[in-house]
């Protein structure tokens, strides 16, 4: 059953109502069914009861301050207009307006419930929490449980490692249970300083602490978290909502979790889905959605099933199927860090985007491209034309990368620590393999076919999609340069900070995304086993200790991985590398940095470029359109994106010059 932290308000003495307060609560229109069942406080006072009735067993706090209905807008404590049956009420509350009645709830100190159909438990309910939702396949063959405190590493964790063992899913089994077993109650509650406005149920749900349900439809069977946010309009069935969420503007939310600094809003119909930090969707429909961090939707045409994101941007009518129209809708695909779909794309499951690619077009083939990241896939009229690394010429990466280190450092350290970086060990090894890939795809058979513009191209296919001579041998180039910079930059920093340049072999294999932060597999796999040695109870803290390593250690492991990957790569071995090598390679690295800000500058400059502009100083001349555009675009070179790409180059280039003056 459930603890008395969860659902009680405490020790606190009460009292039986005197025969002259009697008088006077019937007086203001009062009735109960049994005078002695109700309680008050010591310090209880009858001048701020009006109109209410009394059923079974109800305990009374005082009421003394005022509470806030809206900004600015004040009135005294009390409760008036209510029926309240089985209820604990705390101090300073407000509750007015109950159309039908509040049962079986504790009301802690400082909430207001007004203008409500009804407020009520009907059984015992754990309110959602360790709910078993079906992400990724519908069928229900990826289950993840739901509940508070669930933070998107031990997600992935947890839907993808089930059924490794039959140790595992028992004892992740039994880690829930003893998440759960606390909720389980007869009794809801409604934390201090929450609110329940203009609502017109809410059935079996779990009101934490300052979460505040306003004007919303109907709420049953949930969980609501700290200071999270229902809205207008809102069916929401079967969730757990996070703290610092926000469900608003219509939205149907069913058997699903919202998690910390989540918005769902305008519409959007979302069941069995998964919403992680940073997370956006609005309109548009989800169904067995894992959203890593910082997924992003806001299109009514749009329909995520049946597939992860994380870092995630989907334009208008992106579409996905998940049925072969055999067994079921038993499919399921992977939309890895930093892809993107565009307008009215399609994916038929099961199949797999690699890291920052973009989809665009339709596309029927059932590919997996996670070794070769940072590519545009596109619709070739019936064809997938692949381009290899082209997104690495993109200053919509980097711009990508900056906005989100600002959102995640705004969140404080309330939420699960996530790793926004674009280059690390885990993309590291996609680029080595993209560009042994591509060298191994050159010495294939050539094939040939018709460009959408009817040109005879010639090229390479892999998995299904096609690529040109000339971009496999483009995507090998720029794998190399995207690498070397990587690799080269880790270096130079650890130079210039004076860091040793020994490494171990701990985190030197192969690395994962564990939906918003990388770790190094083997090491994944030991915390992973460490953490099925304690019990069920010390489950989550074992876990949570494995999978939010701090940054310190995996900055180590990183440079383990790095400075391997230098010598297996580039030939060069921090420890060991002379003076001539060390040289070398930074008049290469500032070769390079050059290059590529070069790249970035000349995609850049098609946001600022005659084409940009034409929709600026109607009615007026080429200077009119010039001012008309830099007054609401500015101009490349005070660009915020372009300035911090500048800043962050020139600082390489110094510690480039530093570095060289003491060699």
């Amino acid at each position: 059953m459930a603890t008395k932290s969860l659902f009680s308000l405490g020790e606190r003495p009460y009292r039986h109502l005197t025969d002259s307060e009697i008088s006077t609560l019937q007086l203001q229109g009062c009735q109960a069914q049994d005078w002695t069942s109700v309680m008050v406080d010591p310090q209880f006072e009858t001048s701020h009861l009006y109109r209410v009735t009394f059923s079974g067993r109800v305990s009374l706090g005082r009421f003394r301050a005022s509470c806030e209905l809206s900004s600015g807008v004040c009135v005294p404590s009390g409760i008036s207009d209510a029926v309240l049956s089985n209820v604990t009420v705390g101090n300073d509350c407000y509750i007015s307006g109950v159309h039908r009645c509040i049962s079986d709830y504790v009301i802690a100190d400082g909430a207001v419930l007004t203008d409500v159909g009804e407020i009520s438990m009907t059984g015992e309910s754990r309110f959602s929490v360790g709910l078993v939702i079906s992400v990724l396949s519908e069928t229900g063959a990826r289950p993840l449980p739901v509940f508070p405190g669930l933070f998107p590493q031990l997600a992935y964790v947890l839907t993808y490692y089930s059924h490794r063992s039959q140790r595992f899913d028992r004892q992740m089994s039994e880690m829930v249970e003893c998440i759960a077993a606390p909720y389980c109650s007869k009794v809801g509650f409604v934390g201090e300083g929450a609110r329940i406005i203009g609502c017109k149920a809410v059935r079996n749900v779990y009101v934490a602490a300052g979460a505040s349900l306003k004007d919303a439809a109907t709420v049953t069977d949930c969980y609501v978290g700290p200071n999270a946010v229902i809205g207008s309009g809102v069916f929401a069935s079967e969730c757990v909502i996070d703290r610092d969420a926000e469900v608003v503007n219509q939205v149907s939310v069913l058997r699903s979790y919202v998690g910390p600094h989540a918005i769902l809003e305008h519409g959007l119909l979302a069941q069995e889905s998964a919403f992680f930090q940073g997370s956006h969707f609005a309109a548009g429909e989800t169904c067995s959605l894992l959203a890593g961090p910082f997924s992003v939707s806001h299109h009514k045409a749009t329909l995520m099933i049946a597939t992860q994101t994380s870092f995630f941007n989907a334009g208008s009518g992106s579409n996905q199927s998940n049925h072969s129209y055999k067994l079921g809708p038993n499919k399921y695909g992977m939309l890895e860090r930093g892809a993107k779909c565009g307008s009215s794309s399609y994916l038929f499951w099961p199949a797999r985007v690699g890291v920052f690619s973009t989809v665009l077009g339709h596309h029927m083939s059932h590919f997996d491209l996670s070794l070769l990241p940072f590519s545009y896939i596109i619709d070739g009229q019936g064809k997938t034309i692949l381009v290899p690394g082209l997104a690495l010429r993109s200053i919509g990466t980097v711009r990508d990368e900056i906005k989100w280190q600002k959102r995640s450092a705004s969140w404080g350290n309330d939420v699960a620590p996530l790793s926004s970086a674009t280059f690390s060990p885990y993309t590291g090894g996609r680029l080595i393999a993209g560009m042994r890939l591509l060298q191994h795809l050159k010495q294939e058979e050539t094939v040939s076919w018709i460009s959408p513009l009817g040109h005879p191209c010639e090229g390479r296919m892999y998995q299904d999609c096609y690529i040109t001579n000339k971009n496999v041998q483009h995507g090998i180039e720029l794998y190399t340069d995207a690498l070397f910079r990587y690799l080269f930059g880790a270096w130079l920093q650890r130079a210039s900070q004076g860091l040793p340049m020994k490494a171990s072999d701990t985190g030197t294999g192969e690395w994962t995304d564990l939906m918003g932060g990388y770790y190094p597999l083997a090491e994944l796999q030991d915390g992973l086993n460490a953490a099925l040695k304690v019990s069920a109870a010390d489950t989550y803290e074992a876990l949570s200790e494995t999978l939010l390593v701090s940054s310190d250690r995996l900055s180590e492991w990183e440079w383990n991985w790095q400075s391997r990957a230098l010598r297996d790569v580039f030939g060069f071995d921090p420890e060991k590398a002379s003076a001539d090598e060390k040289r070398k390679n930074l008049e290469e690295l500032r070769r390079r940095l050059h290059r590529h800000q070069f790249m970035l500058h000349l995609d850049a400059d098609k946001e600022f470029n005659q084409t940009a502009r034409m929709m600026y100083g109607l009615d007026g001349d080429d200077t009119a359109r010039t001012t008309d555009f830099e007054a609401g675009m500015g101009t490349l070179e005070s660009d915020s994106t372009y300035l911090s790409i500048q800043k962050q180059i020139e600082a390489q280039e110094d510690r480039i010059d530093a570095l060289l003056k003491k060699l």
